[in-house]
């Protein structure tokens, strides 16, 4: 399903995921990836998950709201990633 699409991993996981599918553009220094219709949540983290589909699916700003009512800290730059 991912085959030529971008994507990236949990950084701990990166290169078994990179050896699961040679196929895919794996992106190592991204914290998620957008590759046309498909956004690539592949790492660890409930609340990235949850953040990032409320911000594309509801809006920005709903997702700052939902983020500061639980006092996360959320990374929203997909180009950083400190643990990379």
């Amino acid at each position: 399903m991912l085959d030529q699409v971008r994507a990236t991993s949990n950084k701990l996981a990166f290169d078994w995921a990179v050896q699961q599918n040679e196929q895919v553009r794996w992106i190592r220094k991204a914290r998620w990836v957008q590759d046309g219709k498909f956004t690539v949540l592949l790492e660890f983290g409930r609340y990235r998950y949850d953040l990032r589909f409320v911000s594309d699916t509801v809006g920005n700003e709903m997702a700052e709201k939902i983020a500061k009512g639980i006092e996360y800290i959320w990374n929203k730059d997909k180009e950083n990633d400190p643990f990379c």
